[in-house]
């Protein structure tokens, strides 16, 4: 039975799906390794004071790893769904005084009319995949609100670019699950049973939207098709910062002026 989202684009609207979301440990346990990578490149002492843009914030999980690490930081919230808002000013409750909640969606245009003034740093976990279609738009507004010496940095999944690489992505994701379900609890799976594990998982999925909607496909924007539209929008240096099959953390930064 599907949930009361309404659509596939919309489906964070869900408090349900929310919820079921944030039951996924082990996508949430994969995710923090990537988070953190992203914090790496921020260029930013401990100590330092600065403004800093969380597009998509969602539950708060990379925004609270920013508050935690930095201290000084001035920090704004972004997000379209307020099912996800609520768990995330419920998350930074204690930093209340350092954070400002916008809800506004990416996918409108003039979106960045909500937040006030620029920032030193934007950043985004795990978003971009989900505007696809308007991506190279939002590049071009984020832009305007990136300081001088400024950055965006985005950690997410990425499709392959073709056939060839589907398939190799797909058997080092297999192998990686097996290696971390053998280091995890020390039960010896063979790829097929961990190609059934999951199977099971997207079978889960199913209750919210059909499996093929969350699918990232060939013919979806790459890696390399980011940074051109980061480099399009204005971004002085651009380059993909890490990357691991379909992860990868990309950058855009300006120089000063």
């Amino acid at each position: 039975m599907a949930s009361d989202s309404a659509s596939f684009k919309n489906r964070y609207l869900s408090s349900k799906y929310v919820d079921f979301w944030m039951a996924d440990r082990g996508m949430e346990a994969g995710r923090s390794v990537w988070r953190q990578r992203l914090l790496s490149f921020l260029p930013f002492e401990p100590a330092d004071s600065f403004r800093l843009l969380d597009l998509g914030t969602g539950t708060g999980a990379l925004s609270l790893e920013i508050l935690n690490r930095y201290p000084n930081v001035s920090l704004t919230c972004l997000d379209f769904s307020e099912a996800m808002l609520i768990h995330a000013r419920e998350r930074l409750e204690k930093f209340s005084e350092k954070v400002t909640f916008v809800q506004t969606n990416l996918r409108n245009s003039g979106w960045s009319k909500a937040v006030d003034g620029t920032f030193d740093a934007l950043v985004s976990s795990f978003v971009t995949h989900t505007i696809a279609d308007m991506i190279k738009k939002v590049y071009q507004e984020l832009f305007e609100l990136v300081n001088p010496d400024g950055c965006f940095l985005s950690c997410d999944v990425f499709p392959p670019p073709g056939p060839i690489l589907e398939r190799i992505y797909h058997k080092s994701r297999l192998l990686d699950r097996q290696y971390g379900i053998k280091m995890k609890t020390g039960a010896e799976k063979t790829i097929p049973e961990v190609e059934q594990l999951l199977r099971e998982r997207r079978e889960s999925y199913k209750a919210f939207f059909k499996a093929d909607d969350r699918i990232l496909t060939i013919g979806s924007p790459t890696v390399m098709n980011h940074l051109e539209w980061l480099k399009e929008a204005g971004f002085d240096e651009v380059d993909c910062l890490e990357k691991h099959t379909r992860n990868a953390i990309i950058g855009g930064f300006r120089n000063k002026r």
